[in-house]
């Protein structure tokens, strides 16, 4: 019996170890009426075809399908041919980086989908692990660097463990194969294992294989939930509301229209007094239910509701330029640049997860010392986190000088109000309707199961607690600002409140606080070897292990919340003061220079060679964010006080308020 049938044609490496691969030789051709499709049969058979067709294989119904594919791609099949197209083959490139093939999948799930057809296609897309042997007694420098290529000179290291949901697995090779529908992934994963075993045996290569069910597809849509139909009524609805809104009330003005309706409505009034025969109270009825400002007035909750979902009046508030006169006018063009900076970042973290022919090439660019600036991202959140406490202080003095009070469950519960329905909007749609908007080789990955998470675990998320479970447990991982923000606007009233009361005593709580925070941000990033710099080399686990232990964390993110807290109680209370010119260029020559210094300081962590180093990781998570904020402070302060020139019309401009 054969004990290793897999087809796999056109390797000699196979065939020197005395592996059959199913496919008989090149045979000279005699008939010259058959020369045409002979050729072309030897000419497909001279690329790999790869199937699971070992009596290893348990599953008898995928061995009998790829038994039959192979045969028919032998005999120039045409739904065998597509098969076989759309299965990943090797590229030219490899050493620059071209290692991630997807093959054809629409094509591959194509195959089968007449009626009767004896095979339909799966795309499954397998991840494979490349590397050497630490055991071996001497390997050849060349092969080193092949494997540096290959990999891209190790921009990021991963483990099939690690979760790739958010951050890709760098080091993993993904690979298509387009199979008969019968095969599972794990009869895929088992055809390899066996196909890399003389390779692991007889060389210094160490090939792994990892083929996840999730990453299996097959023409079948997914099934619509009752929960997703849900949402997507949900989601209609509120489409309805605003067509509605649109149409009966923004079409008319209420300001103008109403007092005619009201003034007609007494004008009735009247004539049923003086002429019953005239006017009846159908009649008033009648035009009440025509005129509909009244019936606005009259159901006024129902229809205040109605109307926030007017898209003319939205547009007009979220394009509203105007700001009250004691509003730090400021802090939006921050926040809008500081956005800006946060999507780009996130975009080009999305990037990797695509294939590139030049990877190894684009690795080595962004090995250079500018890319530091996205590397060092953590800064452009630490700004936010900011600015909440700013405007959370600002605002609740505020209120304390009119009231000398404050509402507290008043606040908590207008913050949860105004965050939590955008919140559960972006949540249902990414859970239940985005994943049947669309497919793709890694759509499981990338999509699907975000939404799996999200169906677990978003009851934290509407608590606001879903950064204290991992952050690769975390529905919308990108959502872990607002956690974090929830859990600071907290204790904030309490803060506020002392530091109303008492300047000193406040301004000595905030000092502590800071202090252990900063404390605690370096204790623990050296202790666990963290870093928020993604410096090149990376582990995918310590990126996820820092974001566990400390950058979702409140009690770390808490130095940079509170100093916004005391920037609101100082905007607030503060005076004009006169600077001449050149302390004025001063000030801005420090901010510009710390600013720098918190952006693109740990620069060395960017290059190609750098080997991680806790005290550099230390000393920067800890600092970093008094540095970054000491920076902002002085662009607030400068231009509140109309000393930013050019940066302070920039920032005023009523684009970045919109923004």
């Amino acid at each position: 019996m054969n004990t290793w049938n897999h087809t796999f044609e056109g390797n000699e490496s196979c065939r020197k170890a005395n592996v059959n691969t199913g496919f008989r030789e090149p045979k000279t051709i005699s008939d010259n009426t058959a020369i045409p499709s002979a050729l072309l049969s030897e000419l497909v058979e001279r690329f790999a075809v790869f199937a699971p067709t070992s009596d290893r294989i348990v599953n008898e119904h995928c061995r009998s399908q790829s038994r039959l594919y192979v045969q028919h791609v032998r005999q120039f099949q045409l739904w065998a041919l597509k098969m076989h197209d759309s299965s990943a083959k090797v590229p030219s490139g490899l050493l620059n980086g071209n290692v991630n093939q997807y093959g054809d999948y629409d094509q591959c799930l194509e195959v089968g989908t007449e009626p009767d057809h004896p095979v339909q296609g799966k795309y499954c897309l397998a991840y494979l692990d490349l590397d050497l042997k630490t055991t071996a007694a001497a390997v050849p420098e060349t092969l080193k660097e092949v494997n540096t290529l290959l990999h891209s000179y190790h921009a990021m290291r991963s483990q099939f463990h690690d979760p790739g949901h958010r951050i890709p697995r760098f080091s993993a090779i993904n690979w298509a194969f387009c199979l008969p529908s019968s095969c599972t992934a794990e009869d895929l994963q088992q055809a390899l294992q066996e196909t890399f075993e003389p390779y692991n045996n007889h060389t210094e290569l160490v090939l792994k294989v990892k083929v996840d069910p999730t990453m299996c597809y097959t023409r079948q849509g997914q099934p619509v939930t009752f929960t997703a139909l849900c949402a997507m009524l949900a989601g209609s609805m509120s489409i309805e509301l605003s067509v509605i809104s649109y149409n009966r009330l923004d079409s008319l003005s209420w300001e103008d229209y109403r007092p005619a309706c009201l003034q007609t409505k007494q004008k009735l009034r009247r004539q049923i007094i003086f002429d019953r025969n005239v006017t009846t109270e159908g009649d008033i009825s009648l035009f009440e239910s025509n005129c509909p400002f009244l019936s606005y007035s009259q159901q006024g909750t129902f229809w205040k509701l109605v109307k926030c979902f007017s898209l003319r009046r939205n547009w007009k508030t979220l394009s509203n330029t105007k700001s009250s006169p004691d509003d730090v006018k400021s802090v939006h063009g921050l926040r809008a640049i500081n956005a800006l900076a946060l999507v780009m970042f996130h975009k080009s973290a999305a990037f990797q997860f695509n294939p590139y022919t030049n990877r190894t090439a684009m690795q080595w660019s962004l090995s250079l010392a500018w890319s530091i600036i996205g590397r060092t991202s953590i800064i452009y959140t630490d700004s936010f986190i900011m600015f909440s406490g700013l405007l959370t202080s600002y605002s609740f003095l505020k209120d304390l000088e009119r009231n000398k009070c404050l509402n507290v469950w008043e606040k908590y519960i207008s913050r949860y109000i105004r965050f939590t329905p955008n919140l559960l909007a972006i949540i249902l749609f990414c859970t239940y309707v985005m994943t049947h908007l669309g497919s793709g080789p890694q759509w499981s990955l990338v999509v699907q199961h975000h939404a799996d998470i999200c169906q677990e675990t978003m009851w934290r998320n509407f608590l606001y607690i879903h950064n204290y479970f991992g952050f690769q447990n975390m529905c919308l991982t990108h959502t872990h600002q607002l956690g974090i923000d929830m859990q600071l606007f907290l204790i904030s009233p309490l803060v506020v409140y002392i530091l109303w009361k008492s300047r000193w005593l406040g301004v000595l709580l905030i000092l502590t606080v800071c202090w252990w925070s900063t404390a605690l941000r370096y204790t623990i990033t050296y202790n666990n070897n963290l870093s928020t710099v993604v410096y090149f080399g990376v582990p995918v686990a310590k990126l996820f292990d820092t974001a566990n232990l400390s950058y979702i964390l409140p009690t770390h993110r808490a130095t940079i919340y509170l100093i916004g807290v005391l920037v609101g109680y100082w905007l607030r209370n503060m005076r004009k003061i006169h600077l001449n010119k050149m302390a004025v260029g001063v000030g801005w020559t420090v901010a510009i220079a710390l600013g720098l210094l918190a952006m693109c300081g740990p620069y060395h962590m960017a290059r190609l060679h750098y080997r991680y180093n806790p005290e550099d990781a230390a000393l920067y998570n800890a600092w970093s964010p008094i540095v970054w904020s000491v920076f902002l402070v002085w662009v607030i302060f400068a231009t509140e006080q109309g000393y930013g020139g050019a940066v302070d019309k920039s920032l005023r401009h009523g684009f970045a308020s919109s923004y």
